[in-house]
């Protein structure tokens, strides 16, 4: 049996999303919460790396253009 999960999906985060992190035994949670729902992401330190990296990349895109 397959225990990955894929899913293709999207979310738009404003400025009033409040953002939270906990850890999850090895994992960092973040949560995302909006005015009625909550997203859910679960990084390993390695994704959290690439998170960080792809991230910052995009960010100085922005400020460039």
């Amino acid at each position: 049996m397959r225990s990955d999960l894929e899913i293709t999906t999207w979310a738009k985060i404003n400025d009033s999303c409040a953002i939270s992190t906990e850890v999850e035994g090895s994992d960092l949670l973040v949560r995302f919460a909006g005015q009625l729902d909550n997203f859910e992401v679960l990084l390993t330190p390695a994704s959290l790396d690439q998170l960080i990296a792809a991230a910052t990349e995009g960010r100085d895109q922005l400020h460039a253009a």
